[in-house]
């Protein structure tokens, strides 16, 4: 009777570690990532390598990924969601001691290479990325490796990305804002335009209001607003912030005011307000 239960035992066992290794297999099977081109789109993020010698990878695995189009979202999502946890720090000792190998691509630059990612497809495939704008607001926000793709790709985000760049540019912290001029990508927007003028005139640190007024450029504002905040700008004593404000009214140069300002403005002692000066004013001549 002992030997038969033991049997029993022994066959139960069996048949659990089969079922155990079957369900295992299954899942294995149907969690595998599909392949596009012969690469997971996790494989084609990584190819985007900035570096000067991977320029032809970098194509290529940018021109797949639109290929993908909004099936890649997924996937993009995942790599944005992972954060650091105290498993990856028992990883780097483990990686450090030789114990198992090094990633091939750090989860911090894979994440950037995923912002990366995520504003190629808006901007060359047309994908509405906005449900990766939490993701990317996260990592825009929190100082990590992907902070200035992340903003880039919110640009291009729709109105919930923007929304959140021009709130953060009148809000967020000295870099934050710095970074928040991603919005240039977009500048034509009447709610962009109107969030670099409330930034030129109001943000604490002179070198980011003068750089709203240059992103100010070419965006086809309202002259009757950006004239007006360029000749403040000209008037500055700060070379910078005249630059900035030449080059704002060298996109209205057929205004009386402008054209004034920068004839003016011809002798100014900083060569880049002189070479903006000159190319406008040459620029209104042969447009007569």
């Amino acid at each position: 009777m002992k030997v038969t239960n033991n049997k029993r035992l022994r066959w139960g066992i069996i048949c659990f570690l089969v079922g155990l290794t079957v369900a295992a297999v299954a899942t294995s099977a149907l969690s595998r990532p599909k392949l596009y081109q012969g690469k997971t789109v996790r494989q084609w993020v990584s190819l985007l390598d900035m570096h000067v010698d991977y320029q032809k990878q970098r194509e290529e695995a940018a021109w797949a990924l639109v290929q993908i189009g909004p099936n890649a979202l997924p996937d993009l999502e995942r790599i944005l969601a992972w954060r650091p946890n105290v498993w990856e720090t028992v990883r780097g000792y483990a990686v450090r001691f030789g114990l198992v190998k090094p990633r091939p691509i750090h989860p911090l630059e894979l994440q950037s290479r995923a912002c990366e990612a995520a504003y190629t497809l808006a901007e060359r495939a047309d994908v509405d990325i906005s449900r990766l704008v939490p993701q990317l607001h996260y990592h825009f926000t929190n100082g990590t490796y992907a902070d200035s793709n992340s903003g880039r790709a919110l640009a291009n985000a729709g109105s919930k990305g923007i929304s959140v760049l021009t709130n953060l540019l009148l809000t967020g912290s000295r870099s934050v804002r710095d970074n928040a001029a991603a919005l240039r990508y977009v500048k034509t927007k009447p709610e962009v335009i109107a969030a670099l003028i409330m930034s030129a005139h109001s943000d604490p640190d002179p070198t980011l209001r003068a750089n709203a007024v240059l992103y100010l450029g070419g965006s086809r504002g309202p002259a009757e607003q950006l004239v007006p905040l360029g000749l403040e700008f000209l008037r500055s004593e700060n070379g910078y912030a005249r630059w900035a404000g030449a080059s704002l009214l060298a996109n209205h140069r057929s205004t009386p005011e402008a054209k004034t300002a920068l004839e003016a403005a011809i002798s100014d002692p900083d060569e880049r307000v002189r070479s903006v000066v000159k190319g406008a004013l040459e620029g209104s001549k042969e447009t007569r």
